[in-house]
């Protein structure tokens, strides 16, 4: 319910603020006062898009703020968790803001969201009902809505809501598999081609390369140190003893000199030197002999394989685990050719299936409909006959449903709806019965929507109905009918209503009026909530003499009457 609601520089409203309770509240006041104001605030706070003209003159923006208790409020609860929207506590705060330059903000609990955001939060928070409002009851789609509601068909409607999904998602299978089959069988040969080309490489370690690489760089080292041993053995192996031998000699004479004392160790020296020389001969030609060298021919196909890897990858713009994973999805495609055909009557026959199931749950939901139909019709000519509309008749009618079987599941298009149930009324005995969204005046359409919401009060769970015009053109036995529906109807939630009826106005439990002033060259209109006195004296306005004892008097009997009734 609308707990607070502030308005700032609204049209006519400079400054306004109300506490609301629940229950059936009543605006009243003279004709032009701002009542519509107040109701251009409260379709903002439901999502309205605001226009600039709505500013007051001479102000930058204008405001409207309102609080809403989310006590069972449980689809706003659900958007609000959706959005990321804080919690304050069981409360829901929309803010919205129209700057004169025609720019627009909504917010609630302090988030900016898209007005589209804003809207599906107020369509959970309330519903207004008035000659500009009744998009609800010319929607088409909310005739389904409403008439679900009613029959309480939820499992009905997600059944078909499953069936249909189910249908729709085996479709575009069948669809994908058939243009799937359509790109391959036209890639064929090039598919083949790519494949026979991956198979031919034998590719099976995707660190092959690395290994590759390895060797030939392992290749390539060795023989340079083959060729490195090979020279210094060459210098070792000088002349016609070698170095070796050489020293071999030096150590001779150098003996025959030992008894010089300047030679005396030189011998020795050599000798260690010749020995140095023969191990490192020695070490030479192990190196020379027992360096593993790849052949020409090994180390050829080496270079070869590599280039071969190298090419592939850069063809295929891939490593070599790609190149691997690419030759399997290719043998797996070329494959799956073969069984297109067994694919596709698999799904062809599951989409016959799909579509069974998909009529049966249409069928079924229809049945449901039709009973609620045949049950809403009675209970609302009643009520529209307690409303002033006595000889009008409501009907529900029915869009054909598809029947027989398809050869071919693809053959006929899947609707978005199953029966396209439409209102149609008769307003007046001897009238045929003319579609809802179009016969209607708006007083007419308030009431039909108060008689619907009358029958729908115990699955409806909006929390505020506010109703414009319900009473045009209404008086005498009918007005106090109009007022039992109201006060009926707000037994569970917060109804407000804008009224001309004193009928209606005394049964309220909170009394609003709106007026009008005019200060110096400014207009101003101020809406408060009445006292006892007040309504009296109000009442007594509304039945034309205000100032009369003897109305001022039927006044008093109207507010006891009434309070005898909601005390009872």
């Amino acid at each position: 319910m609308l707990k607070e609601l502030r308005i700032r520089n609204l049209v006519l409203i400079e400054s306004l603020e109300l506490e609301l309770e629940g229950g059936l509240t009543v605006l009243t006041g003279e004709t032009g006062a701002g009542k519509s104001v107040f109701l251009a605030a409260l379709r903002l706070l439901g999502g309205e898009k605001g226009r600039k003209e709505q500013v007051r003159l001479g102000a930058d923006e204008a405001k409207v703020e309102g609080v809403f208790s989310l006590e069972g409020a449980d689809r706003a609860k659900a958007v609000l968790e959706r959005e990321e929207i804080d919690d304050l506590g069981g409360e829901l705060v929309v803010e919205r803001t129209l700057s004169a330059s025609g720019k627009s903000r909504a917010r609630v609990n302090g988030t900016v969201v898209p007005l589209s955001v804003l809207q599906e939060i107020g369509q959970s928070l309330l519903q207004l009902h008035g000659q500009s409002d009744q998009l609800l009851l010319k929607d088409r789609a909310t005739h389904a809505e409403l008439l679900d509601l009613y029959g309480h068909d939820r499992a009905q409607l997600e059944n078909w809501k499953s069936a249909l999904a189910k249908c729709r998602g085996v479709r575009a299978r069948l669809d994908a598999l058939r243009k799937r089959q359509e790109e391959l069988s036209a890639q064929e040969d090039w598919l083949r081609f790519q494949s026979s080309e991956l198979e031919k490489a034998a590719l099976s370690d995707p660190g092959e390369e690395e290994e590759l690489v390895a060797k030939l760089a392992g290749a390539s080292e060795r023989d340079g140190v083959r060729q490195a041993a090979e020279s210094a053995l060459e210098i070792l192996r000088r002349g016609e003893n070698g170095l070796s031998g050489e020293l071999r000699q030096l150590e001779r004479q150098l003996e025959r000199l030992s008894s010089q004392p300047a030679l005396k160790n030189a011998a020795g020296s050599v000798a260690d030197a010749r020995i140095l020389v023969q191990e490192l001969e020695s070490s030479l030609e192990r190196l020379e002999s027992g360096s593993e060298e790849l052949s020409e021919e090994e180390i050829d196909r080496l270079n070869a394989r590599l280039a071969l890897l190298q090419r592939l990858q850069r063809k295929h713009r891939t490593d070599l685990a790609g190149l691997i994973a690419l030759r399997d999805r290719l043998k797996s495609e070329l494959a799956s050719l073969g069984n297109f055909e067994t694919d596709l009557a698999d799904l062809r026959n599951e989409c016959a299936d799909a579509a069974r199931e998909l009529r049966a749950a249409e069928a079924e939901l229809h049945a449901a409909r039709a009973r609620a139909a045949g049950e809403l019709r009675s209970r609302v000519e009643s009520e529209l006959a307690k409303l002033g509309m006595g000889g009008a008749r409501f009907a529900t009618r029915f869009a054909e449903l598809p029947s027989g079987t398809d050869a071919d599941p693809l053959s006929e298009p899947l609707r978005d709806s199953v029966d396209d149930p439409e209102f149609y009324v008769a307003v007046n005995p001897g009238e045929g019965e003319r579609p809802l969204r179009s016969t209607l005046s708006g007083g007419e359409l308030s009431r039909t929507m108060l008689a619907l919401k009358t029958v729908l009060a115990d699955v409806d769970t909006t929390p505020l109905l506010v109703f414009d015009e319900v009473d045009a053109g209404i008086s005498g036995e009918t007005g106090n009918r109009i007022g039992e529906a109201l006060a009926a109807l707000s037994a569970d939630r917060q109804v407000v209503t804008v009224t001309h009826l004193h009928q209606v106005a005394a049964r309220a439990g909170t009394h609003l009026l709106a007026t009008k002033s005019v200060e110096g060259d400014r207009t101003r209109t101020a809406i408060r909530a009445l006292d006892e006195e007040g309504r009296v004296s109000e009442l007594a306005r509304m039945l034309g003499a205000p100032e009369n004892p003897e109305a001022l008097s039927h006044a008093r009997a109207l507010r006891a009457e009434s309070a005898s009734r909601a005390a009872g």
